[in-house]
């Protein structure tokens, strides 16, 4: 007997998480009912277990052995994700305070891949540390690959490379090593992309020889844990860039002190306290962020309803692969990069050079816009979407516009005196614009999906024959059927 037609028994006989079920479980609940109920637990927790060690849903600081009190004094203590793990790093020389590093293989070569991006004030100071060192004028290159989700690793093919920026490239044969540093502004999504490979299975040689590296090029502390009051700075600003936008970015990252950016909260009537509320969360593959929880509340007394993005397209093998174990869900354009990924998103060219390639779009729909608009109006709003609670807008890594502005972070094309966030919602459902967009870094998780609309029943019932094909018989716990909507107006 089939693998499918046990499912279907099962099904039939309401075994809850059956569709997740190897043959032997499915055997066992048809033929012992009993049994049924704790093998369904089993099931649910092995879910939730894969969930996390995929990073499609939150997980858990690095865990580190007892004799490990850094990260960096044995890489081996990473969790064996190939999409990378967030780590907190640094004062203030890596933006936001974050490198991800994961374990790559390269024509079989194991090694370890670090990135981040440089804050602004510190780019000529690397540069120049670079050069000093011998670093070329070069291309910052994103190898093809696959994530290799059972051994926790990326591994990557040098036959292929996408490369989309010109970058300093050093290289250390000593050691093994090599970094590429992005100091170009004609590429603003990559402008301060830092990057470091160090090709050794040794997990405590390479955190070693990544710290001598970093300290060659005077950004030691980018290997040091922050300070209470440097986390405490961050989550300060990060308050203050999604409430006060055009105050923030008039910030000097090198000046920033407790009192100034409390004093600044203030001014600009939010309640400085609030950072305690602040939830370091990882929210997307290899990325964390802070979550203000709660706030969505207030969002969505302002109008807000729900998050959407389209495919532009009808095919329900590009919607499928997006639903996929090994996929974290909507990916920026350089998200993609970073995992082997070269199809092109809607306008690649012009966001790459705007800023936007960083960021996942989706569009805000309020309460005054339901019903009022197509789909199909918008740019790629036609075939299949996806649809996500206001929940996301908890993150405080979003920007927004209410018009096509290709996710521009240019200070002459808004960014500087975008609106807030409360704001922003306010003025989509008052003022709707089509184009409008949400910018949300790295990505969205499939775990957070509401459903999926179509606009037609046959492209509803494709899209359910393809992810059946696929074993995927339910998305957040409920039946493609209920999931899968036809809905083809806001």
């Amino acid at each position: 007997m089939t693998t499918k037609t046990l499912k279907e028994m099962a099904k039939a006989k309401k075994v809850e998480y059956s569709s997740y079920m190897t043959k032997e479980e499915l055997v066992t609940c048809i033929a012992d009912p009993d049994k049924a109920t704790a093998i369904s637990l089993q099931v649910k927790q092995r879910i939730r277990d894969a969930k996390s060690s995929r990073k499609a849903a939150p997980i858990p600081e690095p865990k580190m052995p007892k004799n490990v009190l850094d990260i960096f004094d044995d890489l081996e203590a990473l969790p064996k994700n190939p999409h990378g793990v967030a780590v907190r790093k640094d004062k203030d020389i890596i933006e936001g305070q974050q490198l991800t590093i994961r374990r790559i293989d390269i024509n079989g070569d194991r090694g370890y891949q670090i990135t981040g991006k440089i804050s602004l004030p510190y780019h000529d100071q690397l540069k120049k540390a670079m050069q000093n060192l011998g670093a070329k004028a070069d291309v910052i290159r994103f190898p093809k690959g696959y994530i290799d989700t059972s051994s926790g690793v990326y591994r990557m093919r040098l036959s292929d490379i996408k490369q989309p920026a010109p970058a300093l490239d050093l290289k250390d044969a000593l050691n093994n090593i090599e970094s590429w540093f992005v100091h170009d502004e004609s590429k603003k999504a990559l402008w301060g992309y830092f990057e470091i490979r160090v090709m050794t299975n040794d997990g405590k040689l390479a955190g070693r020889l990544i710290r001598e590296h970093l300290d060659r090029l005077g950004i030691g502390v980018a290997a040091e844990t922050p300070a209470a009051e440097d986390d405490l700075i961050l989550r300060m600003s990060r308050l203050l860039w999604q409430h006060k936008p055009s105050t923030a970015v008039n910030t000097d990252v090198k000046t920033k002190t407790v009192a100034q950016i409390e004093q600044l909260l203030k001014k600009s009537g939010i309640d400085p306290k609030r950072v305690h509320k602040l939830v370091d969360k990882d929210v997307f593959a290899g990325y964390k962020t802070f979550v203000e929880e709660g706030i969505s509340k207030d969002y969505e007394a302002a109008g807000a309803r729900y998050l959407w993005a389209g495919m532009g397209s009808s095919d329900p093998k590009r919607a499928a692969d997006i639903l996929m174990s090994d996929s974290p869900g909507l990916m920026s354009t350089l998200a993609r990069y970073q995992s082997g990924l070269f199809s092109s998103g809607g306008s690649e060219g012009a966001d790459l050079g705007t800023g936007g390639a960083d960021s996942s779009f989706v569009r805000l729909c309020c309460k005054k816009n339901i019903g009022k608009y197509n789909f199909s109006s918008h740019f790629k709003g036609g075939g299949i979407r996806f649809h996500w609670d206001i929940k996301e807008l908890e993150r405080t890594d979003w920007y927004a516009y209410n018009k096509d502005n290709f996710g521009s972070i240019r200070f002459g094309d808004g960014f500087k005196n975008r609106k807030s966030a409360i704001d922003h919602i306010k003025e989509v459902d008052s003022n709707y614009s089509c184009g409008n967009e949400i910018m949300f870094r790295k990505g969205l998780s499939k775990e957070n999906l509401i459903y999926i609309s179509c606009d037609s029943e046959s492209v509803r019932q494709a899209l359910i024959r393809e992810l059946r094909s696929r074993s995927i018989d339910e998305l957040q716990g409920k039946p493609l059927e209920q999931f899968i909507i036809v809905k083809d107006r806001l």
